[in-house]
């Protein structure tokens, strides 16, 4: 039997492009690493409480929001409005990119992914098995 709307769910592990000493060096460096393939807007907003960190354009074509986050320990911690926007906006492209503290590696999931897992506003991080390079085409 066919289930109703299965979503497929996304987590990826990246190599390490460096190390990064905290949220905002890491999103600088993601920026800088994609700046000739698309366009990335850092967002602050005080409006739209939880909203994610960037928005991304891909040839004016493709938009993906993304909440980037500094890994301690293994560990995401969201605020209580992030979890409130990902669940109004999980029919969009809305992906988390953290930078695992201890590894150095980058972990991408999609919102759907966060939602299953994340317990009291935290969510552990996979153990890392393979590792891929990270480009345009892996994102």
């Amino acid at each position: 039997m066919k289930k109703k709307n299965q979503m497929k769910i996304t987590y990826k592990i990246f190599k390490s492009f460096g190390d990064c000493a905290s949220e905002s060096y890491f999103k600088k460096k993601y920026k800088n690493l994609f700046k000739n393939e698309k366009d990335i807007f850092f967002i602050e907003n005080l409006m739209e409480q939880g909203m994610p960190d960037i928005i991304e354009v891909y040839q004016g074509k493709y938009i993906r929001f993304i909440e980037v986050k500094y890994a301690k320990s293994g560990w995401i911690k969201f605020q209580p409005s992030q979890i409130v926007w990902f669940n109004e906006h999980k029919h969009l492209p809305v992906y988390v990119l953290a930078f695992n503290d201890l590894t150095q590696n980058i972990h991408y999931m999609d919102v759907n992914y966060v939602l299953q897992n994340v317990k009291n506003l935290r969510l552990k991080l996979q153990e890392e098995k393979e590792l891929e390079d990270l480009n345009e085409d892996s994102l």
